[in-house]
């Protein structure tokens, strides 16, 4: 300006914090495990700016009972970065169900279906449409778009928490919607019994696969992750250093833990470790860690 070059400062989080106070997506976290019929037009991927070709995507997906809000510290300390915000571009993944990340790297294919049915879908006697359905949910095979993964305190082997009193009571609560009541009762009567799995007269919900006991979580389990695709984990301890005896209070080390991770970090936290700037600063060091190893391919 007027030839002279005059330094701009901006402020990345302001509109992250208007978005937040405008429009209190924390409402809907409890309501959309609750009923998820209700709230199922919520599931959305959004961008928190206009789409670059030149940066690549980071998309963050919450836990249960939460939103896309609770990364925004997160998300407005990485944008902080300089070097981040010009290489990465940050979306977030709403939805108002249970855990999806590990099923995005994959290979299941008919496997998981064969373990619950004992065949496979085309020779399963079920109607066409309720196959149809029940494919999309069970039949999968990794997501090639995804080329690294990030786990902060995720059960992939469940929770005690949830097959305790809490979780018994909000399992209860939750609505099951109408179209899946009448599909599972077509195929209830078709699948093979599971001595191990708790007894139940209703289609388990999101609260219900988070039981360590769980078919399906025990049926993923079994699956490896796709070779080739580089994860790493990120779980608290209360800061009790009793690794790998430790929890971070809802998901317990041994669900959160994964071998062949290329990094773990325990972090002193409860089950919010994505709000503490060590998981940040790692979250941080696996980003710019990312782009070496991508520039060097």
């Amino acid at each position: 300006m007027g030839k002279r070059t005059f330094p701009l400062a901006a402020d990345f989080s302001a509109p992250t914090a208007m978005l937040i106070a405008r429009e209190r997506p924390e409402r809907l976290g409890f309501a959309r495990v609750m009923n998820p019929e209700k709230y199922a037009a919520t599931a959305r991927l959004c961008q928190l700016q206009q789409y670059d070709p030149n940066r690549t995507p980071v998309i963050f997906v919450h836990g249960l009972q939460e939103t896309g809000a609770s990364w925004a510290p997160m998300v407005d300390s990485l944008r902080n970065d300089p070097w981040i915000r010009k290489h990465y571009q940050f979306w977030f993944f709403s939805y108002p169900s249970g855990m999806i990340c590990r099923l995005m790297i994959t290979d299941a294919g008919d496997k998981i279906w064969r373990e619950f049915f004992g065949t496979s879908p085309a020779k399963t006697p079920i109607a066409s449409e309720t196959r149809k359905l029940l494919e999309e949910a069970v039949v999968f095979n990794h997501r090639p778009e995804v080329e690294r993964v990030i786990f902060i305190s995720t059960p992939h082997r469940g929770s005690k928490f949830a097959s305790g009193w809490i979780g018994r009571i909000g399992a209860a609560l939750v609505r099951t919607p109408r179209h899946f009541t009448s599909i599972y009762a077509s195929t209830k009567p078709l699948l093979i019994a599971d001595p191990a799995a708790r007894t139940l007269k209703r289609m388990p919900n999101s609260v219900d696969t988070l039981e360590p006991n769980d078919r399906f979580v025990q049926a993923v389990d079994k699956l490896p992750i796709t070779p080739g695709i580089p994860y790493h984990s990120i779980m608290g301890d209360r800061g009790r250093g009793d690794t790998p005896n430790s929890s971070d209070g809802i998901v317990p080390y041994w669900s959160s833990h994964l071998a062949g991770a290329e990094s773990e970090l325990i972090v002193n936290s409860d089950h919010g470790a994505q709000y503490k700037p060590e998981a940040i600063r790692e979250v941080e060091r696996i980003l710019k860690e990312n782009l070496t190893v991508s520039s060097q391919n």
